[in-house]
């Protein structure tokens, strides 16, 4: 695979300038006593049909859902995902996951290791039944992943910048998380606010309305808008 200087200005998910896979290992060099241990990182644009798995594994590991869609299967429930989405795979759960056909998806993904990873996932929603959920601030996310994906070296300021970038995504995973609560929690679609924001959008169709306005108007969080 030809590597390429990214510009993650004009594409923050970098492979799509030619590179269909980039990732890196870190298992062996992060420091074995942290609480949070990074085991690799990456991001992928899949090609229509890709799987991967059935497979276990002995960490936790995120997927984000960056474009297009895709099939989880997990724990016997089938989970089909798109922009926005994101999936945790439990230490020695068997699954496997797939791209579409016709809109296969990008993903970017993070595995960690340690004794509060169990704790720090059900803090920001996700479980073992509920393996599944909703991501804001997604750019800020794959940001994090760009950096950490700069790190390639196996000094010790390489290996604090990347378990510090690492911190930087999982706290703003968190702060979406706690946005989402203070807005009323997730709405997968606007529910009992769907008849309002139609009859809203009805009243106020001459005027120019933007997501911001209409998501305070309405009393939830903007991100619920594109669900």
């Amino acid at each position: 695979m030809e590597r390429q200087t990214v510009d993650f200005v004009k594409d923050p998910f970098g492979c799509f300038l030619g590179e269909e896979q980039r990732s890196l290992n870190f298992q062996d060099a992060e420091n074995k006593a942290s609480d949070l241990q990074l085991m690799y990182c990456g991001k992928e644009r899949c090609v229509p049909g890709h799987r991967y798995g059935p497979n276990k594994r002995n960490l936790y590991l995120l997927h984000v859902v960056y474009s297009g869609v895709g099939t989880l299967f997990v724990n016997g429930e089938y989970y089909h995902l798109s922009k926005g989405n994101a999936f945790l795979l439990y230490p020695h759960v068997e699954a496997w996951y797939e791209a579409d056909l016709t809109e296969p998806w990008s993903y970017f993904w993070i595995g960690v290791r340690g004794v509060d990873a169990d704790s720090f996932f059900t803090e920001v929603g996700f479980s073992k039944e509920k393996p599944v959920g909703i991501v804001h601030q997604m750019d800020n996310l794959l940001l994090y992943i760009n950096k950490i994906l700069q790190k390639q070296d196996y000094t010790i300021e390489e290996q604090l910048s990347r378990s510090a970038y690492m911190h930087l995504f999982f706290a703003n995973l968190l702060r979406g998380k706690q946005e989402e609560a203070h807005w009323g929690g997730p709405l997968k679609d606007l529910g009992s606010h769907s008849a309002r924001v139609r009859a809203y959008l009805d009243e106020h169709y001459h005027e120019d309305i933007s997501i911001s306005a209409l998501a305070k108007e309405m009393g939830i969080h903007r991100a619920h808008l594109f669900n």
